[in-house]
């Protein structure tokens, strides 16, 4: 029987240097944003280094961590997950537990878990063993500062403040020594720890930090960045609420200077959420003409576009520019600026989804066919939107609402489930005059596990036989829950098993942030409910889009 000349195993070091070449070659592709092309060299490299210097020797490890790293940049989560694990392992073995390439590892496995959102003990674990033995070997360095205050965020957004508070304190002390104040890494850092003081309840002063914030931001960025001006509003928000009028005056004012400019540096999108409190500045002021003209200027802002934005630029860093993965995605693109009324746009992303399918897949295919005939479609959708744009809404408030600050925490609880059930009941959310729908968005992002889950299923328990009703519940609060709180799986399937209403409430979940893992659970009660809510994600989507 001949054999392939592949099949033979080379010399080592003539091995060695062609895994290196082919691992250079990927990399050269990463730089030119050819990621999809970069996994036939790494996957030659993996195989020649596993024939010709076993399958347990470093240079393999370095192939999987490179791996590893391009199946996450492309959202194949659990393929990511296996191949640092692997590296892991190796590194482990081979090299020992407190060698610099191991610690690398561990944290190149921990990042993969973060990034797929496997909120899970071992994803914690990890990143903290990572955390002891740089601290045990000495190290202090920039990047080192960098996964400091990336952990400490994470204990911040699953509601950990206390241990939150000391690794984001020590992540800002080393950025400031390290990059300076005038570094972005170091001003994001003091906006975390000032919000997470500003809301978490801490007796701590978080004006210091909103300041170094907006000073950090402004040095590094200049004062017309998104980032600055994000900065510069929260320092006013906070002065406002303190009663510190004549101190927040010039900072809303330097805002609204921004927003009104023929030219703004920031996008209603991003700026969306701001615009409020700069309305209620101005009111307060008699300045209602300039007021009016925010309101005008907001109703443009559209964040799920900012998203199908993000979303299309990932997929074409990750992909290419002519892979069916970046179709699908300006596909998204072109509808949601459809909606937004903006025709010219919707027209070059409906047209740009046409020319790679036709290019990829030749005229005569369904999938041609169906983009051609999406660009009049998506024209028309436009020119629709266009001409029927809501008018401007009333930004801010001129007293506070029923269900302002933390009502899932206090007596105002009964009457909240009930008045966000009658909102959904209603299809009112847009207007939520009482707050109740704002509160408990606010809760997704606030409360702490048990808090959320208490009100979820006191929500599901209290909600009329109403699909509609069921489905808010589903696509809110619950799915935002399964997202931030992945480690709680266990108890929705328990929940599950007992309560046939919870079940057909979570057939309504799409899987948001969840990590592929709970993701799959999900999906596997999903396929025992007899009588799924009508939005339930179709199984035959499940397939991958991404080319193994």
């Amino acid at each position: 029987m001949e054999i392939a000349s592949d099949d033979i195993p080379m010399p080592q070091p003539t091995a060695a240097t062609e895994v290196a070449r082919l691992v250079d070659d990927a990399r050269a592709l990463w730089e030119r944003n050819a990621l999809s092309n970069s996994k036939v060299p790494l996957r030659r490299a993996l195989e020649l280094a596993e024939m010709s210097l076993g399958a347990d020797d470093p240079l393999v490890a370095v192939v999987l961590s490179h791996l590893g790293w391009l199946a996450s940049a492309c959202k194949r989560h659990d393929e990511a997950e296996a191949d640092y694990r692997r590296a892991l392992a190796i590194r482990e073995a081979r090299l020992g537990p407190s060698h610099p390439d191991t610690l690398r590892a561990i944290e190149d496995l921990a990042a993969a878990l973060f990034k797929a959102d496997a909120c899970d003990e071992e994803a914690d674990a990890l990143a903290l063993r990572a955390i002891d033995a740089h601290e045990d070997a000495g190290r202090d360095d920039a990047e080192f500062a960098g996964l400091i205050a990336a952990v400490g965020w994470r204990r911040y957004w699953i509601g950990r403040y206390v241990e939150a508070e000391p690794m984001l304190l020590r992540a800002l002390a080393m950025r400031e020594r390290l990059l300076g104040y005038g570094d972005p890494a170091t001003a994001d850092t003091a906006k975390k720890l000032a919000v997470m003081y500003d809301h978490r309840g801490f007796d701590v002063d978080p004006e210091p930090y909103y300041r170094k914030a907006l000073d950090g931001f402004e040095a590094a960025l200049g004062a017309d960045h998104p980032d600055a001006f994000e900065a510069r509003y929260r320092l006013a928000d906070y002065l406002d609420r303190q009663g510190r009028d004549y101190e927040a005056a010039p900072l809303f004012d330097d805002l609204v200077a921004r927003i009104l400019s023929p030219d703004p540096t920031v996008s209603a999108d991003r700026a969306h959420w701001m615009l409020g409190p700069c309305c209620d500045h101005l009111r307060a002021a008699g300045r209602d003409d300039e007021a009016e003209a925010i309101e005008v200027w907001a109703v443009s802002a559209d964040p799920s576009l900012e998203l199908c934005r993000a979303d299309a630029e990932q997929a074409e860093r990750a992909y290419g520019p002519e892979s069916p993965e970046l179709a699908d995605a300006l596909r998204h693109l072109a509808n949601a600026y459809a909606e937004a009324g903006r025709l010219d746009e919707a027209d070059e992303a409906a047209r740009r989804t046409h020319a790679i399918l036709l290019a990829r897949l030749g005229p005569d295919d369904p999938a041609s066919s169906e983009a051609a005939a999406g660009i009049a479609k998506v024209r028309e959708y436009a020119e629709w939107h266009a001409a029927h744009r809501p008018a401007p809404r009333r930004l801010g408030r001129d007293r506070p609402k029923l269900f302002d600050g933390e009502p899932w925490r206090d007596e105002r609880r009964p009457d909240l489930i009930r008045t966000y059930l009658a909102s959904a009941a209603e299809e009112r959310d847009e207007d939520d005059p009482t707050g109740a729908v704002g509160a408990i968005v606010g809760m997704s992002f606030m409360a702490d596990l048990d808090e959320q889950w208490d009100v979820i299923r006191e929500l599901i328990a209290e909600s009329p036989d109403d699909d509609r009703v069921l489905q808010v519940i589903a696509a809110g609060p619950l799915e935002d829950f399964l997202g931030r709180f992945n480690e709680a799986i266990d108890r929705v399937e328990d929940e599950a098993g007992r309560n046939p209403r919870f079940r057909r409430v979570l057939s309504g979940v799409w899987k948001h942030r969840m990590s592929d893992p709970v993701w799959g659970r999900v999906r596997a009660i999903q396929a025992t409910v007899p009588d799924p809510l009508p939005e339930m994600r179709p199984f035959a989507a499940d397939s991958p889009t991404c080319e193994k």
